[in-house]
């Protein structure tokens, strides 16, 4: 669908009514829609939203860590931030969240991605320690 709408005229990098773009969107979504937006010129480091945030925030917050490698791969910058937590902080605050609501409920049914928290800090740690040089 998002390869249509690209081919039909779509610009990958709008804001839609409620500020986000659609690469902020994919982070619900299976990876390969990112991958499309990505390979039509997505900004893999564009404000995601009117807060600043970015598609790798919302990625590594949400547990995608299959976007969020291929937005590290797309060069996405894991050092780059809002107000508020880091991206990596932001993961860690939300794999302890999981773990409990996994406790108290059952999964939802309707995620369209793996949730990988432990795998999405692994991914944002490596790619800062590149950045540092380490």
């Amino acid at each position: 669908m998002a390869q249509l709408l690209i081919d039909a005229g779509a610009n990958q990098n709008a804001v839609s009514g409620i500020a986000w773009t659609p690469l902020a969107s994919s982070v619900y979504l299976a990876p390969d829609v990112a991958q499309v937006l990505l390979r039509a010129g997505a900004h893999a480091d564009g404000p995601a939203d009117r807060t600043g945030r970015t598609a790798l925030w919302y990625a590594a917050c949400k547990g995608n860590a299959d976007l969020v490698a291929i937005l590290l791969a797309a060069g996405a910058d894991p050092t780059l931030r809002a107000s508020g937590p880091s991206a990596l902080d932001c993961t860690r605050e939300a794999r302890e969240s999981d773990r409990l609501r996994k406790r108290l409920s059952e999964p939802d049914p309707k995620t369209r991605y793996v949730t990988d928290f432990d795998r999405a800090i692994l991914l944002l740690e490596q790619a800062l320690a590149k950045r540092e040089g380490r």
